[in-house]
């Protein structure tokens, strides 16, 4: 947690053109990708537009396996995460695959490398998801009603 001065505000500028950028900050590789839980490839750095596709639909099976497998990962296991990642024989991950959640919607944080999730890209790209998707459902929930 970190405190600030003065207030601070939504990041600002066009939603598709923010995210390759926020993406790429958050690998050691500049390599990474967010797609949906339905495997839609929403944006990316660094990955050809084939390869992201297929790892955006990679992400969904992860997370399609962790959903059917979480009682013995959670429960028996008492392992309270539900990122993948493909590690080499030494253990150091290549690339992972993590869940993000806004509200009631998951999506898939794809990063190839390092990932760096202690820095201020981070906070934006959650905070900009937020406000295009979760706002957006709740006005048209609160719309319907």
């Amino acid at each position: 947690m970190q405190g600030f001065a003065t207030p601070r505000s939504v990041p600002q500028g066009n939603f598709d053109e923010s995210l390759p950028d926020l993406l790429a900050a958050l690998s050691s590789e500049h390599k990474s990708l967010l797609a949906d839980d339905e495997s839609f490839f929403l944006s990316g750095s660094g990955f050809t537009h084939e390869a992201s596709e297929e790892l955006a639909a990679l992400g969904a099976d992860l997370s399609a396996l962790y959903t059917r497998h979480q009682g013995i990962v959670s429960n028996n296991l008492n392992i309270n995460s539900s990122a993948f990642a493909l590690v080499d024989a030494a253990g150091y991950s290549h690339i992972g695959f993590w869940p993000l959640y806004i509200g009631e919607l998951k999506f898939n944080l794809v990063i190839s490398g390092s990932p760096r999730f202690e820095q201020q890209n981070f906070v934006d790209l959650v905070w900009i998801l937020h406000k295009r998707y979760y706002r957006q459902k709740h006005k048209a929930d609160s719309d319907a009603a």
